[in-house]
């Protein structure tokens, strides 16, 4: 082999290592690239989220908790006289109404029948206890 056919093939492997370190530069620069884009939309909140992230709240009317059946277990919200919460059993039979109307706090606890058992309350402030029977009717109630 001569010193010119050797001098032609460094040349020919010095083309090929500069075409594919150009080829790892632009993928290089292509990963980096989208490292930045990935970094800067995740790091980026839209405003309303911003705003809910920093308040630490959730705003609704109505907040409804379900079972793994898909039984409804509680709720949360709004009625037509002011705010309530109602606890529901393994069946979704309503057991215990907390509700707060313009008379004041009320709290009703239920038997499986759906019947009122005992009913606190606190009406023009007034606070009263009643003690029910099966037929809805006051067992011993004070005031």
């Amino acid at each position: 082999m001569t010193a010119e056919e050797r001098l032609a093939t460094l040349e020919r492997r010095l083309e090929r290592v500069s075409y594919h370190n150009r080829c790892l530069s632009v993928a290089l620069g292509l990963v980096a690239g989208a490292l930045v884009v990935t970094w800067a939309l995740g790091s980026v909140t839209p405003p309303a989220q911003a705003a809910s992230v920093r308040q630490r709240e959730l705003r609704a009317r109505r907040f409804v908790v379900q079972g793994a059946d898909g039984e409804i277990r509680a709720t949360l919200g709004m009625t037509e006289a002011g705010s309530g919460l109602t606890l529901c059993d393994a069946a979704g039979r309503t057991r215990a109404v907390l509700d707060v109307n313009a008379d004041g706090p009320w709290l009703t606890l239920l038997d499986e029948t759906g019947a009122p058992r005992v009913v606190l309350d606190i009406a023009s402030g007034r606070p009263s206890v009643k003690f029910m029977g099966e037929a809805s009717d006051v067992l011993w109630s004070a005031p």
